[in-house]
């Protein structure tokens, strides 16, 4: 009951802060300023995510979560991530040399690929899956689009946020959500406000004009908010020092809708 309240309220809540927000940056314009349409998809979505790609769901030997970013490594292969604790049940790190990691699956069951790096410490919990050859992989968050570049800023304004997820019960009806960060200062972290559950966990958020900004990985409350989010930019660096090769966020365009 508590999951349909807080569902219809962003429902009700989340169109009028997507018609508030700048179209450059995804900050949350000041109260009462009038802005005409602006371009992009619907602040939150329904439908089927599926396939390998932000935002559709994986199934590892731990359990349920989803991916977030596509990645193209140096070593000619593909990645796509989600979160450390979706394979790691303590708190660690680990890498694996290519035919030994843990593997994962799709939703219907199909191999994704296995695990190449993982981590879950502190506030940095993210992973890395190396696709299987042949699979295929689309870079762009269902709904949304993008990612269109990555979010490296370190802003005191608050933020405006896309995400797609798998989250029980909540990505049956609206598994493309928005929400709104307080200001995006930390560069490891940053809770905001946004509707999640488990299974979410894993999957990528986006600014509004489709950065590649963080993973989501915690749920709690407090003054910032209720959803927790791991900075992607530093995630990207130690998973390249560990594997000892280069990462590059594979790039997709936003979808082009009028609000």
């Amino acid at each position: 009951m508590r999951v349909a309240v807080a569902l219809g309220v962003a429902v009700a809540l989340l169109p009028a802060v997507g018609r508030g927000a700048g179209a450059g940056g995804g900050h949350v314009a000041g109260c009462g300023t009038p802005l005409g349409p602006i371009q992009g998809p619907l602040p939150v979505g329904t439908g089927p995510c599926p396939g390998v790609r932000p935002g559709a769901a994986v199934w590892t030997g731990v359990g349920g979560c989803s991916f977030n970013f596509v990645f193209h490594g140096s070593d000619q292969s593909t990645y796509i991530g989600t979160a450390g604790h979706c394979i790691l049940k303590d708190w660690g790190e680990r890498v694996w040399a290519p035919g030994e990691g843990p593997s994962a699956w799709d939703d219907p069951g199909n191999l994704v690929g296995e695990f190449a790096y993982a981590v879950q410490r502190g506030e940095r919990d993210f992973a890395l899956i190396r696709v299987a050859p042949g699979v295929p992989v689309d870079p762009a968050m269902c709904h949304f689009g993008g990612p269109t570049g990555l979010y490296t800023d370190l802003d005191p304004s608050p933020v405006l946020l896309r995400h797609y997820g798998q989250g029980y019960s909540v990505s049956e009806v609206v598994p493309g959500r928005s929400g709104i960060a307080r200001d995006t200062l930390d560069p490891d972290f940053f809770w905001f406000w946004g509707l999640a559950f488990f299974g979410d966990s894993g999957s990528g958020v986006m600014t509004a004009n489709g950065e590649a900004a963080a993973v989501l990985v915690r749920l709690g409350a407090g003054l910032n908010g209720i959803t927790g989010a791991t900075r992607l930019p530093l995630q990207i660096e130690r998973a390249e020092a560990r594997l000892g090769i280069a990462i590059e966020l594979v790039t997709a365009p936003l979808r082009e809708e009028v609000l």
